[in-house]
């Protein structure tokens, strides 16, 4: 009967053990839960930055190309008239369009400044 009795209170003990543990398990389980959403939150929010900034960085790398673009057609077209003053000067003068220098485009600025 003692026996009996003494394996009725261990097996209660270990219940009781084993509610305590199954809660503290739940407890976890409620924490490492919400770590995992509140992770997840962040993924998504991270996510959508990573979208946002890579829609940016689609843009400037347009705007850039078309900066180059204009660039290249402004120096062409700027090419493209100074050969027709030349065409025109050889035209009237009938004599080669004089070189471009800083130095002279300097002096000529001078004079008619002045």
């Amino acid at each position: 009967m003692e026996l009996l009795l003494v394996f009725a209170g261990a097996c209660v003990a270990l219940l009781v053990l084993s509610l305590i543990l199954r809660e503290t398990t739940e407890q976890r389980l409620r924490r490492l839960r919400t770590e995992l959403m509140q992770l997840r939150s962040q993924i998504r929010v991270l996510e959508d930055s990573m979208k946002s900034f890579q829609g940016v960085r689609s843009q400037v790398r347009e705007v850039l190309q078309r900066i180059d673009s204009r660039k290249l057609s402004a120096n062409d077209s700027i090419k493209n008239i100074y050969d027709k003053l030349r065409e025109l000067h050889l035209l009237l003068r009938e004599e080669e369009l004089p070189a471009e220098d800083d130095d002279k485009a300097e002096a000529t600025e001078e004079e008619v400044a002045a």
